[in-house]
């Protein structure tokens, strides 16, 4: 599961697809919202979590 989340901290995004290979995990997120509209240039938080872990880091979006 991804989540993202803007400056705002309310969610902008959400990912199932999830791909593991070994100990990593994958996903892609087309940079769209909940209700699949691109989200605008900014800082955003991304937040992935597994069974095991929970990480997040900031990303930035530059159209």
């Amino acid at each position: 599961l991804t989540e993202s989340y803007n400056s705002l901290v309310s969610r902008a995004g959400l990912s199932h697809d999830v791909k593991q290979s070994g100990e990593f995990y994958s996903t892609v997120w087309n940079g769209r919202d909940d209700d699949n509209r691109p989200l605008a240039s900014g800082t955003y938080i991304v937040k992935a979590i597994t069974d095991r872990n929970v990480a997040t880091t900031k990303i930035t979006i530059i159209k």
